[in-house]
């Protein structure tokens, strides 16, 4: 590897053709769906299944936030991160 001393600029930012390549899978899933009703049905599938294992996940620390909150037993509030994320969800 090479290590710059001084004056060196960035030609080439990797996320630029993450987000190029996104955009393109993203184009081509919608026109897929538009092409064959199926396709979009198991997508719609998929997505809902997806959201389902990330409620449970969250479900899950939020049990974990409760046992921890009732071993400590002690003052002060008690920030439940499920919560927090469910409110975020839900704003966005």
């Amino acid at each position: 590897d090479y290590e710059m001393e001084s004056g060196g600029t960035r030609n080439y930012e990797v996320w630029h053709d993450e987000t190029k390549v996104n955009a393109e899978n993203e184009r081509s899933v919608e026109e897929e769906e538009k092409l064959d009703s199926m396709k979009a049905l198991e997508n719609r599938v998929a997505e809902s299944q997806r959201e389902m294992a990330e409620m449970d996940a969250l479900e899950e620390i939020r049990a974990m936030n409760e046992r921890h909150s009732r071993l400590m037993k002690g003052g002060g509030r008690k920030v439940d991160v499920a919560e927090a994320v469910l409110k975020a969800r839900e704003v966005a």
